[in-house]
């Protein structure tokens, strides 16, 4: 059916404004004429953000009690997204892993303090949360209190930092 194609309709639009082009400008001048003197968007977008976080504080126990319930509901969606978190090295290659560690002399890339493989955490250069990928080349050793202080922050190893 031709009508409900998605091109064919903006082709006819396109083509409608083109003909009527003086009553179009007409419509949109009465819409700016009515808009004119109302609030800018970014106080609309304040005013609900205030709105909202009223309300959320208002019904907290009730939204808390919503949410839950749309977790049981969908317990599938969020423990796919706690895995896909999870196990977010996608290909990871313990021998690949093991040679970034001996590449690193077996250091903290951050600290540069000796570590062991028990007392070794497996660190994203670039943040999983920020588009960072598993790639062993976006892997480095770093110890637990450099670890958890980098956070998603985008922090490049100390010999990088020095050779850059």
């Amino acid at each position: 059916m031709p009508w409900k194609d998605p091109n064919v309709r903006r082709i006819r639009q396109q083509e409608y404004r083109h003909r009527n082009r003086e009553r179009v400008r007409a419509t949109v001048r009465k819409a700016m004429r009515k808009f004119r003197g109302k609030k800018s968007s970014e106080e609309l977008r304040e005013e609900w953000r205030v709105a909202h976080q009223n309300r959320r504080t208002k019904n907290k126990e009730h939204m808390n009690a919503v949410r839950r319930a749309w977790y049981r509901r969908n317990r599938h969606k969020v423990i796919g997204w706690v895995l896909k978190r999870k196990f977010a090295i996608v290909g990871f290659d313990p021998d690949a892993w093991q040679q970034r560690f001996k590449f690193y002399g077996e250091r903290c890339a951050y600290c540069l303090i000796q570590l062991t493989k028990e007392s070794v955490t497996i660190d994203h250069v670039i943040p999983i949360s920020v588009g960072g990928k598993g790639w062993a080349s976006n892997l480095v050793p770093a110890c637990i209190s450099c670890n958890l202080a980098k956070r998603a922050k985008r922090i490049l190893p100390l010999w990088l930092r020095k050779h850059t």
